[in-house]
């Protein structure tokens, strides 16, 4: 299924590095040209990681090395590949349903993909360097993204979000007895396609819980939940509306310290942030037009993604535009994370 927004397919992905860190996640792109850096931004190195097609994906380090899992949406496949330094050392493949598009690591021993064509969220096992599917939770949808929350009686909620519509839900999955609940079905916005975890409490957010970015809603939305919620905070948590947009915006992203979150929206050359601490909303400017993604890096320095390259940029305490400098990609920048 292609999207129906009009994103660019991926191509084989990179690992692109910033500031003071070894990797930065770029969920599209063939390849990077070095431009001299720009004042308060260091020059990146990258590292070609061996996929086609990367829709999503997630990286742990544990006592055995740093591990990429992703998925490979056109091979309907999910991957795990081991990074030593600045080269993947192992790469290890499973076959899925048609068109897999999230990925998420659960713990250590355990990740998570979202599939199109099945309705499910499968659940693998990676112990011994290997791939092996243990579960597979169905949901009355075709999931595009998966999120992972610690739950109050222990094991995890993993929280399917749709390729479209308004429907999400919500499955607890315990590896101690491998036991799979029913899901919780929710209706919430429409498309929302990423979500971000708030830890905090404030006057604006009072409670530990979920911000959304919803696409074709044009909004951003709070759910409180509680911190490691249990079945009934789940089941009694309510999407709300913390703002709505004159553009679409794909993800909302919180800074490290949680003091703001970022908002991209795909026109109008201009991004949102919210003052968690405050609930003041700022328009702040952004150097190009259409911005798909974004990564805080801290406060003032985040990558944001678009068409055509990943943008380091940092702002001053003014909120306008301090610095600025471009990692040109081939296609479309959909998703972004730091890594260490």
């Amino acid at each position: 299924m292609g999207d129906r927004h009009g994103v660019g397919r991926w191509r084989p992905a990179r690992l692109a590095s910033g500031v003071a860190l070894s990797m930065a996640l770029a969920a599209c792109g063939t390849g990077a040209e070095s431009q001299a850096p720009a004042s308060g931004v260091a020059a990146e190195s990258q590292l070609n990681i061996p996929s086609d097609q990367l829709w999503g994906g997630d990286v742990r380090c544990r006592a055995d090395g740093c591990w990429l899992f992703a998925v490979e949406h056109e091979a309907s496949a999910v991957v795990l590949h081991r990074i030593e330094g600045r080269a993947v050392a192992s790469t290890v493949r499973a076959p899925v349903g048609y068109h897999p598009d999230g990925a998420q690591w659960i713990d250590d021993r355990h990740a998570v993909a979202a599939v199109e064509i099945t309705h499910s969220l499968d659940i693998f096992e990676t112990a011994n360097r290997g791939l092996k599917r243990i579960a597979q939770a169905r949901v009355p949808f075709a999931p595009r993204n998966v999120a992972v929350l610690p739950a109050q009686s222990g094991g995890w909620w993993l929280l399917a979000l749709p390729y479209a519509g308004t429907q999400v839900a919500w499955v607890h999955w315990d590896p101690a007895h491998g036991a799979l609940a029913d899901p919780i079905v929710q209706t919430w916005c429409e498309d929302p396609w990423y979500v971000d975890i708030w830890r905090g409490s404030t006057a604006a957010l009072p409670q530990p819980g979920l911000l959304v970015a919803c696409y074709a809603a044009q909004a951003v939305g709070y759910v409180p939940l509680g911190a490691n919620p249990s079945r009934a905070d789940i089941e009694r948590a309510r999407w709300q509306v913390l703002r709505t947009f004159p553009y679409r915006s794909r993800q909302a992203r919180l800074t490290p310290s949680q003091r703001y979150l970022y908002v991209t929206q795909d026109l109008g050359g201009r991004v949102a942030r919210l003052d968690t601490q405050t609930g003041v909303w700022t328009d702040v400017p952004h150097p190009v037009e259409r911005v798909s993604s974004v990564a805080p890096l801290d406060d003032q320095r985040l990558a944001w993604g678009g068409y055509g390259g990943i943008h380091l940029v940092r702002y001053g305490s003014d909120g306008a535009v301090a610095a600025h400098r471009v990692i040109p990609l081939a296609g479309f920048v959909e998703f972004l994370r730091w890594y260490d």
